[in-house]
């Protein structure tokens, strides 16, 4: 079993649970190498933890596109509050489709997608360059910084819900006041800083 936190060691990179032929074949760059390699390799809880990484990875940079999209929208609605209003309503929508999507089974209430590791592999069987990179990138991640599923689903229903809040509280204004120039503004401004959070939760997802 995998202690994912209060390591008391050295960090850990996770190619320590990758099979030798898997981290030779990554070492080469050769990418039908790599695929055959992670198709022999066995399941850990290593690399489950880095496949749902990759599924937050993907969560929150389809949630980005869709709120860089809902800045546009509102950009083509300056001047009707309601349709600004029904753009953010749509969003939280597709936001919610989203999320079970991507965490959620018919069978579970939570977490149902968030076990076994075949992102990890359906990621690392890719015949690109970028994959190449990607698949030396996921063997150098910090072991002790790495998460159960439970924690993920936590962790990415906040994330949910954060960005709910964060989308209503910018078009308060818009209700109160109507589509004004000081209203759009203060809008825009709140979509750049939600922009900016998801950033951030982008670049902490693969955690070195």
């Amino acid at each position: 079993m995998i202690e994912f936190e209060n390591m008391n060691q050295e960090p850990q990179k996770t190619e320590s649970y990758f099979s030798e032929d898997l981290r030779a074949a990554i070492t080469s760059g050769d990418t039908s190498e790599i695929k055959a390699a992670v198709e022999l390799q066995e399941a850990n809880p290593v690399t489950e933890a880095i496949s749902n990484r990759l599924i937050v990875r993907n969560f929150l940079l389809k949630q980005k596109q869709g709120i860089s999209l809902l800045d546009e929208e509102v950009s083509s609605d300056a001047s009707n509050p309601h349709a600004i209003i029904a753009d953010v309503q749509s969003y939280i929508g597709v936001l919610d489709n989203d999320f079970v999507d991507s965490f959620v089974t018919e069978e579970h209430s939570d977490a149902g997608k968030l076990s076994g590791d075949a992102h990890f592999r359906l990621v690392l069987s890719e015949s690109t360059k970028s994959s190449v990179a990607l698949a030396r990138q996921l063997g150098a991640l910090n072991v002790a910084l790495l998460t159960p599923p439970d924690m993920i689903f936590e962790w990415m229903q906040n994330v949910r819900d954060s960005i709910v809040e964060s989308a209503w509280d910018s078009v308060q204004d818009i209700r109160e006041d109507g589509a004004s120039a000081r209203a759009l503004e203060t809008m825009h401004q709140s979509i750049a800083k939600l922009v900016a959070s998801l950033d951030e939760y982008i670049a902490g997802s693969l955690p070195r």
